[in-house]
Parts: structure tokens; C-alpha cells; sequence
């Protein structure tokens, strides 16, 4: 299994690197697909990402990628069939969301040119997964700012 996961990345990575489009290119393959079915891609595309930060602490930027682009496609689905998901799986949702949030920290290192594709894209803030950095900053911040006592 962790072969042809690495065989695939490499394929990915392949891909990427010949013309810089994959995300572009796996959005428009998702486009296709049910909200819940995308939901199952997010939650791979995430488990895959971060298996390799935890194992490798680093991964191509196009894997990250590739996590953020699946959740907005997500978010597209959601809009078109706002009953796309089911009670669990929204639930799984916001499950799978509150981990990357969790790991903003992790996203704003692997993917350091987010903010590039933020001017880019120029998504709302309401799609805060374009925002994992400015989270992550946040997050930093206030743990190092000092304790103010009464």
C-alpha cells in the first residue's frame, strides 16, 4: 500500500512539475463529483498529507496543495446541493476541518507560496483554508505573547 502511495506521488509530483497545473487539472476532474464523494477525496488528500508531514516533517508542496484545492471544491458541491451530505458526514466534516486546522502551522511550511496563490485566487475570508497561514501566525502569536495578571 505505501508503495503504490509512493508510486503515485511521484506520478503527482511528475505531473506537476511539467507544467505546474495539477491542482488546476484535479479540480477540474472533481468538479464532477457528488459532495459526498468529495468529502472522501478531502478526508484521503488529507490523511495522505499529513502521514508524510508526521513521517518526513516536510512534503511537496503540491500534496498540500492539492488538500486546500479538494476543500473548495468541496465547499462548490456544498453550494450547488446544500443537502449534499449527510448528519454523520457532516460531522465528519468538521472533524476533518478542525485537524487542519490544527495543523495550519504545518500547511504554512509546506505550502510556502500561499500567499501568492491567495492574491491569485482571491478567495473570501469565509473559506479559510486559503488562510491556514495567517491562522497559524495567529496561533504563534498567541502563545509567545506574554501573560498579562491582575
Amino acid at each position: 500500500m505505501a508503495h503504490k502511495a509512493a508510486t503515485q506521488l511521484k506520478s503527482v509530483q511528475w505531473a506537476w512539475k511539467q507544467n505546474g497545473q495539477f491542482a488546476k487539472w484535479a479540480s477540474k476532474y472533481t468538479k464532477h463529483l457528488s459532495a459526498s464523494e468529495l468529502l472522501n477525496e478531502y478526508e484521503h488528500h488529507l490523511r495522505f498529507w499529513l502521514w508524510c508531514m508526521r513521517k518526513y516533517r516536510r512534503c511537496e508542496p503540491e500534496e498540500a496543495d492539492v488538500v486546500l484545492f479538494t476543500r473548495e471544491d468541496l465547499w462548490e458541491a456544498l453550494k450547488r446541493q446544500p443537502d449534499g451530505l449527510t448528519k454523520e458526514e457532516r460531522k465528519k466534516l468538521r472533524e476533518l476541518d478542525r485537524e487542519l486546522k490544527e495543523h495550519a502551522h504545518w500547511m504554512a511550511k509546506a505550502l510556502p507560496e500561499l500567499p501568492q496563490i491567495r492574491r491569485r485566487l482571491k478567495p473570501p475570508r469565509s473559506h479559510w483554508w486559503w488562510f491556514l497561514d495567517k491562522l497559524a501566525e495567529k496561533k504563534k502569536r498567541q502563545q509567545t505573547a506574554p501573560k498579562v495578571t491582575k
